[in-house]
């Protein structure tokens, strides 16, 4: 009997992912897969005499069916050529059809939705491996199992009734005191997220958001002159936020980052001491706004900073209100 198959490493997958998108799928038998080959060997999706563009279609397929429709998996067929009439279509045009499913910029889209695309793929994958390697597997010549003998039925009742319980106090005084509280739930599910790739969560929906306060601080740029505003983000009844950068305050508004100079984007909660913080380098295409990760505000208010760095140079910072919707 041979050994069988372990699980495919996560972080393997989504780098071969990545390889096989800008490739496309014509090159998967000049490509160097190991991770996808062998999830394909535990999902039978490689018998012998396909080609291996095949099975890894019919993998791909099936892990973005998992997706169950919508914006979001049009956007994965796309990405990897898997839509029709796209599967000869250079790197540029997918990313450029699939930016259009999630109504962003291509740019935008490689920094935000292509990299979660490329993660829950691979766990689509990974699930669909795991479901494979939990059948269970028929055994031969094994023998039968011998009944025990039994102690006397009254000693055997007592001393369960008293393990029961046992188990029943230690499972409860377990759950009391690791449980954690609303605060790090919430934490937990928010901080440090990046609002864009929160299409999951109902408050993670970049198109359902709104300003948590009225006042936009001015963002100076590198030649001393406003370039832009900064504003905190919230979503209706959550304990959350996230910052933004507009340039001359109109989403629609590209900005050339001077080259050398970095666009930082943090935000703060002071009751914890937590700072978490993106940043935009400079490049040959202008960008559209910038923005920062997403705290939660449960255990206090949260502020938005941004400014630009190069070196030991740095922009005035533009702060904003420390805001708990």
């Amino acid at each position: 009997m041979t050994a069988p198959l372990p699980l495919p490493d996560r972080d393997e997958l989504v780098a071969e992912l990545a390889r096989l998108r800008e490739q496309g799928l014509e090159a998967v038998a000049r490509l160097s897969l190991p991770a996808l080959d062998q999830a394909a060997q535990l999902l039978g999706t490689s018998v012998g005499g396909e080609a291996p563009q095949e099975a890894v279609e019919r993998m791909l397929q099936a892990a973005l069916d998992r997706f169950e429709g919508g914006e979001f998996q049009d956007a994965a067929e796309y990405t990897f050529g898997l839509a029709k009439g796209l599967k000869h279509a250079p790197a540029t045009d997918r990313r450029q059809r699939a930016a259009r499913c999630m109504h962003v910029s291509p740019e935008r889209f490689r920094k935000s939705y292509e990299k979660r695309i490329l993660q829950q793929t691979a766990e689509g994958v990974l699930a669909a491996c795991r479901e494979v390697m939990a059948r269970p597997v028929a055994t031969a010549g094994v023998d039968e199992p011998q009944p025990a003998v039994s102690p006397p039925r009254g000693r055997v009742r007592r001393f369960g009734w008293w393990v029961a319980a046992g188990i029943v106090i230690a499972i409860a005084l377990a759950t009391v005191l690791l449980m954690p509280s609303e605060a790090e739930q919430l934490e937990a599910r928010y901080d440090g997220k990046d609002p864009l790739l929160m299409t999951d969560d109902a408050c993670g929906l970049v198109s359902s958001s709104q300003p948590a306060h009225p006042t936009r601080p001015l963002l100076t740029g590198v030649d001393g002159q406003v370039v832009g505003s900064v504003e905190v983000r919230t979503w209706p009844g959550c304990d959350a936020v996230w910052g933004r950068v507009l340039w001359n305050d109109n989403p629609d508004t590209l900005l050339q980052i001077p080259a050398e100079w970095t666009l930082h984007v943090v935000t703060h909660r002071p009751a914890t001491e937590t700072v978490v913080a993106f940043s935009e380098p400079s490049g040959p295409a202008p960008v559209e706004w910038a923005y920062g990760p997403v705290l939660a505000t449960v255990r206090g208010c949260v502020y938005v900073e941004a400014y630009f760095t190069h070196g030991s140079q740095e922009t005035p910072h533009a702060r904003t209100a420390c805001v708990a919707p």
